[in-house]
C-alpha cells in the first residue's frame, strides 16, 4: 500500500541567515510542517514510497534552492560568526524586542516591527 500526500502550490517557507550561528533559520507555515510530519509518519509506517513528486520532496528541493540563492548573497553563511557579529545581532534582537513590546502595549501590530 502506498500513500500519496497532496500539496498546495503556494509555498510560504522562509529562510534567513542565522545571526549568532553559522547556517540558516527555516520558517515553515502550519501546512508545510504537516506535509513533513505526515510524510515522516507515512514513510516510517511503510505507507509511502520516496519519489520526486512527493510534496515533502518538492519542499526539500525548494529549500535547497533557497539556501543556494542565500549562499550566493551571503558567502560566509556557513562560517561561524565573529564576536562583533554576535554582539551586533544581540543588540538588534534587544531593540526589536523592546519595540515589539511597546507596540503590543500601545495596542499596535508587533508583527510590523522590523529592525535590521
Amino acid at each position: 500500500m502506498s500513500l500519496v500526500l497532496q500539496a498546495r502550490n503556494v509555498v510560504t517557507m522562509k529562510i534567513e541567515k542565522r545571526g549568532k550561528y553559522a547556517g540558516v533559520k527555516v520558517h515553515l507555515d502550519e501546512e508545510e510542517c504537516l506535509t513533513y510530519t505526515q510524510f515522516f509518519f507515512a514513510i516510517s509506517a511503510g505507507l509511502a514510497e520516496l519519489h520526486a513528486e512527493q510534496p515533502a520532496i518538492k519542499l526539500g528541493v525548494r529549500l535547497g534552492k533557497k539556501i543556494t540563492l542565500l549562499l550566493k548573497e551571503e558567502p560566509n553563511l556557513l562560517k561561524p560568526r565573529t564576536d562583533e557579529e554576535i554582539q551586533h545581532e544581540l543588540l538588534v534582537e534587544l531593540e526589536s524586542a523592546t519595540q515589539k513590546i511597546a507596540a503590543i502595549k500601545a495596542g499596535g501590530d508587533w508583527k510590523g516591527v522590523h529592525i535590521t
